[in-house]
């Protein structure tokens, strides 16, 4: 994988510029080229070949954040592309966490919500069970908030299972155990009036 795109007619040259200084780690996760590189066609492969270096090589968690806010913004991964972000969020599943692996959790889940599909939610299932750290409110929490979006009946033993060993002891807690019970019932309902569930706007966490 090139450390950066070449000259190319296919390619305007705000986004391959974009795209190095990416590659350089010139560039976070708030900056306004993020949305440039996120929108270009036809480089998925080279940012998730980014996305590869930076993650197993010499790169800080920062630049591994960067990459991931652009593929967020895509929907274009390759079902290999995914598999591999799968294969990956789960050697790293309830292992002591780096701030590189804290950031691929975070951030593949979340990317992993723009492609249902059986595997990238046997992923989500697999990260209610983390139990490496504060489950409630770190890996399984963001595990909830992605099977919002691709969560089917078959999420439902594993949310289910999660709801029972959530504590209730104050407030805060309370108001979690509810939103993961509102999860449960909105894919129930997806579930069983899909024509219902499709409606525009629907929503368990809101």
């Amino acid at each position: 994988m090139p450390a950066a795109l070449p000259s190319n007619s296919e390619i305007p040259e705000n986004v391959r510029l974009a795209f190095n200084r990416l590659a350089a780690g010139e560039l976070s996760a708030v900056e306004d080229e993020l949305e440039q590189l996120g929108e270009a066609p036809g480089i998925s492969a080279e940012l998730i070949g980014l996305l590869k270096a930076a993650y197993h090589g010499s790169a800080d968690y920062e630049q591994v954040h960067a990459v991931m806010a652009v593929l967020r913004c895509r929907s274009d991964l390759t079902a290999e592309q995914q598999q591999w972000l799968c294969a990956e969020l789960r050697k790293i599943w309830n292992q002591p966490d780096t701030p590189k692996t804290v950031m691929l959790k975070d951030d593949g889940m979340k990317l992993l919500t723009r492609y249902p599909g059986v595997e990238n939610e046997d992923v989500l299932i697999l990260y209610l069970k983390e139990t490496a750290h504060d489950g409630v409110i770190g890996c399984a929490g963001m595990a909830v908030y992605s099977l919002e979006s691709i969560g089917t009946a078959r999420s439902l033993p594993g949310l289910k299972a999660y709801l029972e060993q959530m504590p209730s002891t104050n407030e805060l807690e309370q108001h979690r155990r509810d939103k993961v019970r509102k999860l449960i019932q909105f894919i129930a309902s997806k579930t069983s009036a899909p024509a219902k569930a499709a409606a525009p706007g629907g929503s368990a966490l809101r």
